[in-house]
């Protein structure tokens, strides 16, 4: 039998491995030999009181316009690596799960644009009785902008992307009783930037939420949602704001094969410094998922609400909206397409439209790994000068998980 190579798109993400710690502990669980069969959903390795999850996805991708330039596009070929293990422990009123997932990119001729990105969380969940559940998390974020994003202002290919530390405490506390539900949620933020000169931006925030529900029926609650969000600036103290909104909605679950919530109402954002203009307006939230056919599904995503700006100290209202659709062509094969809508409404002349598509493949592999293909488009037109842009990429991705 000839002896068999992995390909070279492979062979070449592999070599990104080692700058991510931990991620070589990963790869050698999930690009172990293959075992005959349909993929099946993994279910973890149990470590002491814990079930572990590992999973990595190998990535290439080809871009036409790396730096989102309206007049100097430059190409590039970008492989990733995206390592991610979940350790989760259940018990009888309690619940624990620790994870973390990193990625880093390596471009192949723009070695600036190199980026290593981590998240770690930690979660934990008690029950203290029928009624009561409480739940705390932690989250350290160190991030980098996607160039051209929303708030990011104009790109300078002469510095790397702008890098972020962003550690979030948040608290959780649902009381049930009868056909009445209360939730409140506590959360304590703090963002700094690393680099690029943007520490005018490096903000701290307190945000208290409070939501009533009514179950209707048993599958359909209405509620009232209130909350107030305070952000403070360490060294920009004219940028200082009080967030509030109040809105109503509904969820429901298995209604004409569709389940999710929809809410919607009014924020006021009130500036500290009398001379920069506050902000007013509709916001709203919406997560459905709409399954016509039992190999279809269709998951609609909105969002509306207030945004802090990175470049101008501007804050912005950004309106989101994002269809995802799958189609199980055959057992192993899926049909993927998305498309997405984002609109940044600044409180200068400022005023964005971001449009993006994609359409793609997945294709499972035995002893569940699966492969992804997939072609994308984004456009963007601004009202500030030179900030529009087109861009084409094309990606292929192996994910393994156990």
């Amino acid at each position: 039998m000839p002896e068999r190579h992995p390909p070279h798109w492979i062979a070449q993400v592999l070599a990104t491995a080692a700058r991510i710690p931990g991620a070589a502990l990963l790869l050698p669980f999930l690009l172990g030999p293959a075992q005959p069969g349909i993929a099946n959903e993994p279910r973890g390795i149990p470590v002491g009181i814990f079930r572990t999850k590992p999973e990595v996805t190998l990535s290439s991708t080809w871009e036409n316009n790396i730096y989102k330039s309206q007049d100097h596009e430059s190409s590039d070929f970008i492989h990733g690596i995206e390592p991610e293990i979940t350790l989760v422990t259940h018990w009888r009123k309690d619940s624990y799960q620790l994870s973390w997932k990193g990625k880093h990119q390596d471009y192949l001729n723009h070695n600036l644009e190199d980026r290593t990105d981590h998240t770690l969380s930690a979660k934990a969940e008690w029950s203290p009785n029928r009624k009561t559940v409480i739940t705390m998390e932690y989250q350290f974020k160190d991030e980098h902008d996607e160039r051209g994003a929303p708030g990011t202002g104009s790109v300078n290919p002469a510095t790397p992307p702008n890098e972020w530390f962003e550690n979030i405490l948040s608290g959780s506390t649902q009381w049930t009783s009868g056909r009445f539900r209360t939730v409140l949620d506590l959360e304590r933020g703090y963002r700094e930037s690393e680099n690029n000169g943007q520490s005018s931006q490096d903000r701290y925030w307190d945000e208290l939420g409070l939501t009533l529900l009514y179950a209707l029926a048993p599958k359909t609650k209405l509620l009232v949602e209130t909350g107030l969000k305070d952000i403070t600036y360490d060294t920009a103290p004219e940028n200082n704001s009080l967030e509030s909104r109040v809105l109503a909605g509904v969820t429901w679950s298995a209604t004409a094969k569709t389940e999710g919530g929809f809410k919607l109402g009014a924020m006021h954002k009130e500036m500290d410094d009398d001379a920069k203009e506050d902000g007013n307006g509709i916001t709203l939230s919406s997560d459905v998922t709409w399954k016509p056919l039992s190999r279809s599904s269709v998951h609609l995503l909105a969002s509306r609400g207030f945004d802090e700006g990175e470049t101008g100290s501007e804050h912005f209202i950004a309106t989101d909206f994002k269809v995802d659709a799958s189609h199980d062509i055959r057992p192993k094969i899926k049909l993927k397409g998305d498309m997405g809508f984002n609109n940044s409404d600044y409180s200068g002349p400022r005023n964005e439209d971001l449009w993006s598509a994609g359409v793609g493949l997945d294709y499972k592999l035995p002893k569940w790994f699966f492969v992804t293909g997939r072609l994308g488009h984004s456009t963007k037109k601004s009202t500030e000068a030179n900030a529009d842009y087109d861009s084409d990429l094309f990606t292929i991705a192996l994910t393994g998980s156990l």
